[in-house]
């Protein structure tokens, strides 16, 4: 007996349910343990700093590419694309998005990356 493949909005919903509070759980975890250690954590607090910054280099780095490759068979793997355009926004506006927040985000990585380093 074979089970009915979902469709793709209830996988859509799936994904975001499962990764968004789980990535703001961990961003948030992450920033909190780089910028004000407790006493425990004051070894680590460089290292947590550098997770800090890659979390938001790769994910900036992502969503930037999301924009640029929008209408491309990359986009379409990645589940951005045309299709996937945000109610409201239209496809040119979810690909505005995905490149202003991957901009914002690959300038705070690099940011705190080049301050941690001073």
């Amino acid at each position: 007996m074979q089970m009915e493949p979902m469709p793709p909005r209830f996988q859509v919903r799936k994904f975001l349910l499962l990764f968004v509070p789980l990535f703001v759980v961990v961003f948030s975890l992450v920033f909190w343990l780089a910028e004000d250690p407790p006493a425990a954590f004051a070894p680590y607090q460089s290292w947590l700093h550098f997770a800090s910054s890659a979390i938001n280099l790769v994910f900036g780095l992502l969503l930037l590419s999301c924009g640029v490759f929008f209408y491309t068979r990359f986009a379409k793997a990645l589940g951005t694309g045309p299709q996937s355009a945000i109610p409201g926004f239209g496809p040119k506006g979810t690909r505005r998005l995905f490149l202003i927040i991957g901009v914002f985000m690959l300038m705070m990585g690099l940011y705190s990356l080049l301050h941690g380093w001073r």
